[in-house]
């Protein structure tokens, strides 16, 4: 047991005091700092103020003033704001009352900009539609940049008797027009029509928007302890892929490391000089602990910040504490699989080109939870969630998936899944342990399935 942990220690120190793996631990957090920090400020980096004018052909007779209203600055920057303050509105409550306090002043004008200025030139209204093109294919380069022209259908505004439904209008544009402000001159004419339509029928835009206004409340979920607590829909389904990728990270964190110290270790004939002190199977479970504390090391630096996040934003306890345990628990049994497979290909080979096509269907089976996170996530109780909790390597994912949803497991199954999964563990360090006693030693032509079955059967 002594030369076990020699190894392992000798496996970890080797690893964690590398410079690329203190560059590659820290890089998640220096991209997060970066993405909160810097990325803003050159997102936010003021473009050139968009001006410009938009033609309009209303043959109603009954747009053109509304539409000038509609695009005046003070309009554009005061439906900018309720959109942004919308958006807001539906976050959780801490980042809710961030948001508030930095739509504040220069803040607020530094994230939307400046509001474009945009001119109503309005045409006549038995202007045909070729003039129209015309006007805004061939600008005078003295003239203000042409964005686009409104030709209004003649029942826009008043619906015709015979189908009693409302008209709409068409919009040409040029194609070096962007889609922001394609988007800015749409819903002004929206706003203008429906403007129209509601002045004409002698209704007021007030009283219409009080009656269809209904603020939505905060849903509450009652928990088996008896509390009610607000419900986070986007942070609900972000918590379970959030854990899904630290299973993930943590995995391949130590089993890939695995894999190419012993590849690198039998290529320069390490191997020969420590399996003459110890068995290989204390070489094997020596190195596969080592990268275990490797694995854990970094999984353990990720949870911790992002439990550091939420508890900054006071949304720690959507976090149940348990889920943090069932991490732990699908992670060491996770790890064992792949790890014990790793290391098995790692000793099998003789570099790193010639484990790619044995790694081959160990990454395909790896690369199945991201395409069942969602399948699972949404439906945590079909037949698929159901049988993929009880298919190892794949159940750890699963199960934790399913864990942190809104429909959670039974006990039986959770303890059912873990069972499952410790057994595929023994197994997997069983056949890995006898792939060793063979391949180490071995060089020449790489071994394929077929190989590996036949020395696990020999050992």
């Amino acid at each position: 047991m002594k030369k076990i942990w020699l190894i392992a220690s000798r496996e970890f120190t080797a690893t964690v005091g590398t410079r690329g793996f203190i560059i590659g631990i820290l890089m998640v957090p220096l991209m997060l700092a970066f993405f909160g920090t810097v990325a803003p400020r050159l997102m936010n980096q003021r473009g050139p103020r968009v001006s410009g004018e938009v033609a309009l052909v209303d043959s109603t007779g009954l747009v053109g003033a509304k539409l000038r209203k509609a695009i005046a600055p003070e309009s554009l920057a005061a439906r900018r704001l309720a959109t942004v303050q919308g958006a807001v509105n539906q976050a959780p409550g801490a980042v809710r009352q961030l948001g508030q306090k930095s739509l504040q002043g220069p803040a607020l004008s530094k994230l939307l900009g400046e509001v474009p200025a945009i001119t109503l030139v309005e045409m006549e209204r038995t202007a045909d539609l070729q003039q129209a093109k015309e006007w805004l294919r061939q600008p005078d380069a003295r003239a203000p940049r042409r964005l686009g022209v409104i030709v209004m259908h003649a029942d826009a505004v008043i619906p015709t008797r015979e189908h009693g439904a409302y008209g709409t209008y068409d919009f040409f544009k040029p194609s070096t027009l962007d889609e922001r402000t394609e988007g800015t001159i749409k819903e002004s004419v929206r706003e203008a029509v429906v403007g129209a339509r509601l002045s004409y029928e002698k209704l007021d835009q007030h009283d219409i928007d009080a009656i269809v206004r209904l603020e939505p409340p905060d849903t509450r979920v009652v928990t088996p302890q008896g509390k009610d607590e607000v419900a986070h829909p986007v942070l609900n389904r972000t918590i379970p892929l959030l854990l899904l990728v630290f299973l993930i990270m943590g995995t391949y964190t130590g089993a890939g490391s695995l894999l190419s110290t012993t590849v690198e270790e039998k290529f320069n004939r390490v191997m020969e000089v420590l399996l003459s002190a110890v068995s290989p199977f204390e070489l094997m479970v020596g190195k596969i602990l080592g990268q275990l504390a490797v694995s854990g090391l970094v999984m353990a630096l990720y949870v911790s910040l992002g439990v550091l996040v939420l508890s900054s934003f006071a949304l720690l306890g959507l976090v149940e504490p348990s889920l943090l345990l069932y991490l732990l628990i699908f992670f060491l049994t996770t790890y064992l699989i792949v790890g014990a497979l790793m290391g098995a290909v790692g000793a099998a080979v003789n570099d790193l080109r010639d484990a790619q096509n044995l790694l081959l269907p160990i990454n395909l089976v790896m690369m199945l939870p991201w395409l069942l996170a969602f399948p699972i996530s949404s439906n945590p109780d079909s037949t698929l969630s159901v049988v993929m909790s009880f298919v190892p390597p794949l159940n750890g994912f699963a199960m934790l998936l399913r864990l942190a949803s809104s429909s959670p497991p039974p006990a039986w199954q959770v303890i059912l899944s873990i069972l499952i999964s410790l057994a595929s563990a023994l197994v997997a360090l069983w056949f890995a342990s006898k792939i060793f006693r063979i391949a180490l030693l071995f060089h020449g032509k790489p071994p394929n399935l077929a190989t590996f079955i036949r020395w696990a059967r020999a050992a």
